[in-house]
């Protein structure tokens, strides 16, 4: 009997049975444990819920940069097409012009196509004389 108080006995401390002061020391230390866990666990979600914040804000820039860039491409876009609508009508008026001014040209009467080839032969004629006289006095300055 004196064998069982003993072994008893060294299981009780300060009135304690020795398993449940072990048991209690593992629980606070694992208390401990999933305190500090606890407050890196809310500093990492701070830190998330900043980046979070941060990423929806430059999320909402970026779809508003994406609203004006289409909008100044639809309007570009409408710019192009009546710039060509613009350039279509003035080549279109020019080329009349100048088909205008061609068939005047071809309908030139025959004593016209004379007169026109006198007045270019006289000038050819003036060139050329212009140049011998040239010559000439290059010569004598030598």
């Amino acid at each position: 009997v004196k064998k069982s108080n003993a072994k008893k006995s060294g299981d009780v401390v300060g009135g304690v049975p020795r398993s449940w002061a072990l048991k209690a020391n593992r629980l606070a230390r694992e208390l401990e444990h999933y305190k500090e866990e606890s407050i890196r666990l809310d500093g990492e979600n701070e830190r998330l819920t900043k980046e979070s914040n941060r990423l929806q804000a430059e999320h909402k820039s970026h779809l508003d940069d994406l609203a004006y860039l289409e909008n100044q491409m639809t309007s570009l876009k409408k710019e192009n097409l009546r710039l060509k609508k613009e350039l279509e009508d003035t080549a279109t008026v020019s080329m009349r012009k100048f088909l205008s001014s061609a068939q005047q040209a071809i309908s030139l009467s025959p004593a016209d196509e004379a007169d026109e080839q006198e007045s270019m032969g006289e000038e050819t004629v003036r060139s050329g004389a212009e140049s011998e006289g040239e010559r000439e006095r290059q010569t004598l300055r030598l």
